[in-house]
């Protein structure tokens, strides 16, 4: 099935370019780098990088698996004749080392570079250190881990053990894992515990269960998959069980988009048909790729091969992002704190975090209140969908927005977003200059970590984004007033507070309510002062006319209500409109005008805006239109039905 080959052949041509610039990264501060690959199987890898020679430096290569796999290949690599084939380059050079150590089997080297092959469990880490050392691997070097579905064969916490004694081992080393994902293993892994495990859990997919199954009957149980199904699973295991300090997860699904030009697929859908979609898309989705590093916040080179792995433009591709921070020392014991990007099973832990935390300060505000519920109330609302809000690409399939977690010990404690601002008009410089500013939002923490760094860290994961998004200038954010310690924060972070006049009070609109008064009309020079006025309720007054303008006074067009919204004037006494009102109003986009049944004609513009409105909220107006369409249907197809069939013209 050639799709899955394809796949494969991506993730290959991607992983060789992740070597380079792996290798760009330590060019220039390392002659020399280890890479170190756990259950090689019979891969020819180094012999490939070997003859490309893309690193300027020395490799120390080491494959290190079981004792048959082993013995096997060092009875091929001892073969003299294989040697011109395998060596091409250096073959000359070529020098096999005789060694009596058991815990090396076979080592040769050429000038630039080592080639070691170990035998050993990886369950038992004190033997695979001795094993390395004796190899000559120095583990304060530059080191790239290799492992392609190892961990998914060891028992969960030999797995990390082994993840851990390799990040604590290797403090500039990398990670580049291939294992599966979204599966949910039994305790004993046996045909029939699997059946067991998929009864008592119902998201337990088919294909999974399946895949679990044939594994089992083969005698190489998945004891790996059980405890980390997920992509937030697998990222706790690698930073707060693990300590690696970043990881990212892209799933066969999201590699093949990313990493395979227009081009390839074009060749590939062209070598034979396939149609069957839908079975190849699940199946990529059930396997992942998994990269971690080492590298700190400050240490951008060394963390620029795994962003490299997927183009810019693709980034929205990952599973998931993360980054551990400095453990909190107020804590007992102290517990890693993670920050990684929104996850689908997070939507109703941050809405009640961001719902809670906001309403602490709302007492005694109406327009707070107002604020958090407009923010969960759907489908407007960004905290009501958080995905398509904030993690959805724009038109042009570029991903501007993003949304972060902050978890300690699986518990979600904080969360963040950024997304473009969005101003009216009349506070815009230039359309340029909103389409370069991000509006950071949504900051929510946990009363019981705060002041602990959390908030701060999701503060750096915004910019980290913003700078590496290079769609922005600047970030711009609103606070409430009561939020003195947010205040505080965002100071000590370096940003300045905006003069009163460039607010950008994006988040409210200001409304006059002024409904069931009795007014008989709404003054001129009340219009020409509320020039920040976006909605007017007026509903059930006495109001007669419309007009901007009376003998002593007459506002220029634009003037007073340039920014107004939505007009409700439902249920007055109304006769006249002015013709001048629509353009008085430029963005009015709602008017209310029913039960003024003296108003026989408004116009156009407003008249249309008063009709789309009655359809949008009024049951009863659509059941009207509704029933007039069936009706005109209905007599149309009787008209036909009753007409006598016309005889085809005779041509002559």
């Amino acid at each position: 099935m050639w799709p899955s080959l394809a796949v494969l052949i991506s993730f290959y041509r991607n992983f060789l370019l992740t070597l380079w610039w792996f290798w760009g990264a330590v060019d220039a501060t390392s002659s020399q780098v280890n890479i170190v690959s756990l259950g090689a199987g019979f891969d020819t890898l180094f012999f490939r990088l070997l003859a490309q020679r893309q690193f300027a430096g020395k490799i120390v290569f080491t494959e290190v698996d079981c004792d048959a796999i082993v013995d096997a290949k060092k009875r091929l690599l001892a073969d003299q004749d294989a040697h011109a084939d395998l060596f091409p380059k250096d073959v000359g050079n070529l020098t096999v080392v005789a060694t009596d150590d058991a815990n090396v089997a076979w080592q040769c080297r050429v000038p630039t570079a080592t080639y070691s092959l170990i035998a050993c469990d990886l369950g038992d880490t004190e033997r695979l250190n001795a094993s390395l050392a004796a190899a000559g691997v120095d583990k304060s070097l530059p080191t790239l881990i290799l492992a392609e579905c190892v961990l998914s064969y060891l028992a969960p916490e030999k797995g990390t053990k082994l993840l851990r004694w390799l990040a604590d081992g290797f403090p500039s080393g990398s990670i580049a894992l291939y294992d599966p994902i979204g599966l949910q293993a039994s305790d004993e892994g046996s045909t029939n515990s699997v059946d067991t495990s998929e009864k008592k859990d119902k998201d337990v997919s088919a294909f999974g269960t399946t895949l679990q199954r044939y594994f089992s009957v083969k005698g190489c149980t998945l004891r790996g998959a059980r405890g980390f199904r997920t992509a937030a699973d697998h990222a706790r295991r690698l930073l707060a069980l693990s300590h690696w300090q970043r990881c990212r997860i892209l799933d066969m699904n999201g590699v093949f988009a990313a990493c395979t030009n227009a081009e390839e697929k074009r060749r590939l859908s062209s070598l034979e048909p396939f149609d069957e979609y839908t079975d190849w898309t699940l199946c990529n989705a059930h396997y992942a790729i998994y990269l971690a590093d080492n590298s700190k916040d400050h240490d951008t080179d060394g963390a620029q091969w795994t962003t490299q792995f997927v183009p810019h433009a693709q980034q929205h591709r990952y599973l998931l992002t993360a980054m551990s921070v400095p453990q909190l020392k107020q804590q007992t014991p102290p517990e890693a704190v993670i920050i990684r990007s929104f996850q689908h099973d997070d939507l109703a832990v941050v809405r009640s975090l961001f719902e809670s935390t906001h309403l602490e300060f709302a007492k005694g505000s109406r327009a707070v209140r107002q604020f958090v519920a407009n923010r969960l109330r759907g489908p407007s609302g960004d905290m009501f969908d958080v995905h398509q809000a904030f993690q959805t690409c724009s038109s042009a399939g570029v991903l501007k927005s993003g949304f972060w977690v902050a978890e300690i010990g699986g518990e979600a404690v904080g969360c963040v977003g950024v997304k473009p601002l969005v101003t009216s008009p009349p506070q815009k410089s230039s359309a340029q200059e909103d389409q370069q500013t991000a509006e950071l939002c949504r900051l929510s923490v946990s009363p019981a970590v705060r002041r602990h760094g959390v908030a701060s860290a999701l503060v750096r994961a915004v910019e980290a984004f913003t700078a590496s998004c290079g769609a922005y200038k600047e970030i711009r954010l609103e606070t409430i007033g009561a939020m003195e310690g947010a205040q505080q924060l965002y100071r000590s972070l370096g940003y300045a507070e905006q003069p009163q006049d460039e607010k950008q009070h994006s988040s409210f609109k200001l409304r006059l309510n002024v409904a069931h008064n009795r007014l008989l009309e709404l003054p001129v020079a009340t219009f020409g002062r509320l020039d920040a006025l976006e909605e007017l309720d007026a509903r059930g007054n006495l109001i007669e006319k419309i007009s901007f303008d009376n003998l002593d006074e007459k506002l220029p067009i634009g003037a007073g209500l340039a920014k107004l919204q939505k007009l409700l004037l439902a249920d007055n006494r109304l006769r006249v409109i002015d013709p001048s009102t629509a353009d008085m109003l430029p963005k009015l986009r709602v008017i209310d005008l029913s039960g003024n049944p003296e108003l026989s004609d408004a116009p156009e513009k407003l008249r249309r805006l008063h009709e789309r409105n009655l359809l949008l909220h009024s049951r009863a107006k659509r059941r009207e239109l509704i029933t007039r369409a069936l009706s005109i249907r209905k007599a149309v197809s009787q008209a036909l039905a009753a007409a006598p069939i016309a005889s085809p013209a005779r041509i002559k």
